[in-house]
């Protein structure tokens, strides 16, 4: 029940942790309506903690580091062994939470910058953040999930990892991998929910 989240009772908050976290844009989001909340007068129905980041980019930690309290980890890729080190090289298990978003990479199925698309199992940084980031969520199993990507992702093999259903003929073959998606057909976007213990994907 989605309204567990959004009442007075702050034990109830959403506790969110992000992955290729950049500059942290559903923390600052959720600060923001909080914000925007309290200035209009209106109850203070949604709690969130931020609990943990998780980016590579030395510059970009450097910002996480100044703004957020959370804990703060250097490598998607190393996020769920048994004991992640932070970005200051200490053992720290991953605190609890229960909303994640993951911006995993999108360079190698963006044609921004190149004439040749990706596909997740070629072992570039795209696929590789997205199968960590999937291993994180499998692991943790967190009620709530947010995937961001470039429109020309492989969404529905990435729907089909995040459901078990990834169908082998599809692995190697890079027409059937890479499937065009609409930007003006909204009823393709990715959403993800949960049934009790199961995470689902839905369209």
């Amino acid at each position: 029940n989605d309204n567990h989240y959004l009442g007075r009772d702050a034990d109830h908050a959403l506790r969110l942790g992000t992955a290729c976290s950049g500059t942290d844009a559903p923390a600052l989001a959720m600060t923001i309506v909080q914000e925007q909340m309290a200035r209009f007068q209106m109850p203070q129905t949604l709690h969130y903690r931020h609990e943990f980041s998780c980016e590579k980019e030395p510059f970009k930690q450097s910002y996480l580091a100044r703004n957020f309290d959370s804990v703060l980890y250097p490598d998607i890729v190393k996020l769920t062994e048994d004991l992640p080190r932070d970005v200051y090289g200490r053992e720290t298990p991953i605190p609890p939470f229960n909303l994640f978003v993951a911006g995993t990479s999108c360079k190698n199925f963006s044609l921004l910058h190149s004439t040749q698309r990706s596909d997740i199992e070629d072992k570039g940084c795209s696929g590789e953040t997205f199968l960590s980031a999937v291993e994180l969520l499998f692991q943790k199993q967190p009620e709530f999930c947010i995937f961001e990507n470039v429109i020309g992702a492989p969404w529905a093999k990435m729907q089909e990892y995040v459901t078990g259903r990834v169908k082998l003929s599809t692995i190697h073959n890079q027409d059937k991998a890479i499937k065009k998606i609409s930007v003006k057909d909204d009823n393709r976007k990715l959403r993800f929910a949960t049934d009790g213990k199961a995470i689902r994907a839905i369209e």
